[in-house]
C-alpha cells in the first residue's frame, strides 16, 4: 500500500530536519541568530571571561561584538543586531559605573553554580541584580547577560544613565584618563557655573543680610555679615557645583574624588569664617569696654587678645581635625588612641610640658592679669609699656623704644613693677635737698602754683601734698607729691615740678645746701 504525502507537508518537513541540523552543528550561533555567527576568538567560557570581553569590546565602541555576550532570546531576530549594539551600549554605561571586582569573578565554566550576580542596582525601590548565566550548548557552556538583565537595561539607563546619552557623538564616550569625554566637559561646565553662581551667589546673599542687619539696632552684625565676603563663595559654589556633578554619573572613585575635595573646601571655608567672627567678635567686645572707660579697657584688650589666640588655636585644631577625619585610615588611628588615652596622655604631658606650660601660664595671665597691654612696668631695671601679650611671650617696649622679649611664666613666677596696676590715679614724688633755713610755706605756695599754673593740665587736682621728710646733718629733704589720670603724665609732672623749682631756688639761694666749717682755734701749749 502507498502513501500519499502532501507536497508542503514535505517541504515543511525538510525545512524542520534543516533548521535542526544547523541548531545542532551551531549551538552557540543559534542563542542570537541576528547577530550572526560570533567570531572563534570569542571567550565566553566563564563569567571573567565574558564581562572582560564584553567590557573590552564596548569601551572600544565595537557595541555589535559586545552583544554577543547578551542573551538577546527574547529579541526578534530581525531586531537583534540594532538592539543587541544599543542595549550594549547601555550596559557598559551602566557597569562603568559601579564598583565591580573583576578579579574575584570566577575563571571556570562548569561546576559552580550556574549563574553569577555581578552587581545589584536599586530601581523603583527595589534590588534590581546584573546576573550572568552558563547557558548549555552541545558543545560546550557559555556565559551570557541573562534574560531578566536584558529586560532590565533600559530601565536602568533611565535611571542612572545620563539624560542626552542617545544623542551625543559616540567619541564623546571615549574613556581618558578613567572618565569619558563627555563627562570631563561636564565637570569643566559644572567648575565655570560653580564659579559664575559663588560670584553672583555671594552678592545677592550678602545685600540681603546687610539689609536684615541694618534694621537692628547692633553694629557688629553688620561686621559679621560683611565678613562673611570670600569664605561664602565656597559653600555657593559648591553646591552649585554638585548640583551639576550629580548628573553626570560618575564612577563611585571619582564621586569619592570629587566628595572629597567639596568637603575639604567646605572645612576651608567654615574654619576661614569662624576666624573672622572671632575677630568681630573681640572687636566689638573690646570697643564696648573701651567706650566705659577706666582701666577695664586695657584689662579687656588683654583678655580678648589672649582669649582670641587661643580660640584661633582651637578653630584650627577643629578644622584640622575635620579634615583628617575624612580619611579611614585616621579614623580607624582616633579609636586606637582613645583606647589608649591614658598612655598617650603622659607621653605628650612628658615631651612637650614646657610648650603645655607656657600655654597655660598664657590663659592664667589672662584670667589674672597681673600684667595688661599698655601698661607701664619696670622690670630687671628697665622701664617699657607692655605692647603686646601672645600665649607664650609678653613683648614690652622700652623708652628708648627698644624692646625686651620675656617669657609668660616670668610674670607669674618673679616681681617686678606694675605702675598702672590699682588705683586710676598715679602718684608722682620729687625730692628737694634743701638747707635748713627753707621756709616750709612759700615751699607749699610755690608747689600750689605750678600745680594750678603750668601742671594744670597735667594734674588731676586729687593730691598735692608738700612735706618734710627727713632731716639728715646737712640737709633737709622736701617731698612734692602730686597725682596724675596716667604714669606718662606722672612722669611729666614730675619733671614740670623740678623745672619750676629750680626756677624758684634761684630767687632764695640760702635755701640751697650749705657746707659748714667750724674752725676752732688751739690753746697755746707751754714750751717743754
Amino acid at each position: 500500500m502507498r502513501l500519499l504525502v502532501p507536497v508542503g507537508a514535505v517541504r515543511l518537513q525538510r525545512a524542520g530536519l534543516l533548521c535542526l541540523g544547523l541548531l545542532v552543528a551551531s549551538p552557540c550561533w543559534a542563542l542570537n541568530q541576528g547577530l550572526g555567527e560570533p567570531p572563534r576568538e570569542l571567550d565566553r567560557s566563564s563569567p571573567s571571561a565574558t564581562v572582560q570581553g564584553f567590557l573590552a569590546e564596548a569601551r572600544q565602541g565595537r557595541f555589535g561584538l559586545a552583544a554577543q555576550d547578551l542573551w538577546l532570546d527574547e529579541v526578534p531576530a530581525d531586531k537583534q543586531a540594532v538592539e543587541g549594539a544599543r542595549l550594549a551600549r547601555r550596559l557598559r554605561f551602566l557597569l562603568d559605573r559601579q564598583p565591580l571586582d573583576l578579579a574575584a569573578l570566577s575563571k571556570e565554566g562548569e561546576g559552580g553554580p550556574s549563574s553569577v550576580v555581578l552587581t545589584t542596582l536599586e530601581l523603583d525601590g527595589r534590588p534590581t541584580p546584573v546576573r550572568l548565566v552558563r547557558v548549555r550548548t552541545a558543545e560546550a557552556p557559555v556565559w551570557l547577560f541573562s534574560r531578566d538583565t536584558v529586560r532590565a537595561v533600559d530601565a536602568l539607563y533611565e535611571a542612572y544613565g545620563p539624560p542626552l546619552g542617545e544623542r551625543m557623538p559616540e567619541f564623546l564616550f571615549a574613556t581618558r584618563f578613567g572618565m569619558e569625554l563627555w563627562q570631563w566637559l561636564g565637570l569643566l561646565l559644572a567648575l565655570l557655573l560653580a564659579l559664575v553662581v559663588a560670584w553672583l551667589g555671594e552678592k545677592l546673599l550678602l545685600a540681603v543680610l546687610g539689609r536684615l542687619a541694618r534694621l537692628t539696632p547692633l553694629s557688629w552684625d553688620s561686621e559679621l555679615v560683611q565678613s562673611a565676603r570670600g569664605p561664602l563663595k565656597l559653600p555657593v559654589g559648591i553646591a552649585a557645583f554638585r548640583a551639576v556633578e550629580a548628573q553626570l554619573f560618575l564612577t563611585p572613585a571619582w564621586q569619592r574624588g570629587v566628595g572629597f575635595v567639596c568637603q575639604t573646601l567646605a572645612i576651608v571655608a567654615a574654619t576661614w569664617f569662624a576666624l573672622r567672627a572671632l575677630a568681630v567678635a573681640s572687636a566689638a567686645m573690646e570697643r564696648t569696654l573701651v567706650a566705659r572707660g577706666g582701666g577695664a579697657a586695657a584689662g579687656a584688650r588683654t583678655q580678648f587678645a589672649l582669649l582670641w589666640r587661643v580660640l584661633t588655636v582651637v578653630v584650627y585644631g577643629l578644622g584640622l581635625a575635620a579634615f583628617l577625619i575624612q580619611f579611614e585610615g585616621v579614623r580607624s588611628v582616633g579609636l586606637s588612641l582613645l583606647a589608649s588615652a591614658g598612655v598617650l596622655g603622659v607621653v605628650v604631658g612628658l615631651a612637650a610640658q614646657k610648650s603645655i606650660g607656657a600655654l597655660f601660664s598664657g590663659i592664667q595671665l589672662s584670667l589674672a592679669q597681673p600684667i595688661r597691654i599698655g601698661d607701664k612696668v619696670v622690670v630687671e631695671g628697665e622701664s617699657g609699656t607692655v605692647a603686646e601679650i601672645s600665649l607664650s611671650n609678653v613683648v614690652l617696649r622700652l623708652l628708648d623704644n627698644r624692646h625686651m622679649v620675656l617669657p609668660v611664666s616670668y610674670f607669674l613666677e618673679k616681681p617686678f613693677q606694675n605702675w598702672s596696676l590699682g588705683n586710676v590715679d598715679m602718684l608722682g614724688a620729687v625730692l628737694l635737698q634743701l638747707d635748713y633755713r627753707v621756709d616750709m610755706a612759700q615751699v607749699r605756695k610755690e608747689f600750689e602754683r605750678i600745680l594750678a599754673g603750668p601742671g594744670k593740665s597735667l594734674w588731676n587736682g586729687r593730691v598735692a601734698k608738700a612735706q618734710l621728710v627727713d632731716a639728715t646733718e646737712q640737709t633737709a629733704t622736701v617731698r612734692l607729691l602730686a597725682s596724675a589720670a596716667t604714669s606718662d603724665e606722672a612722669f611729666e609732672l614730675r619733671c614740670l615740678v623740678r623745672e619750676e623749682f629750680l626756677v624758684f631756688l634761684r630767687t632764695h639761694p640760702d635755701w640751697l645746701p650749705t657746707q659748714r666749717l667750724e674752725h676752732r682755734p688751739q690753746p697755746e701749749q707751754a714750751p717743754p
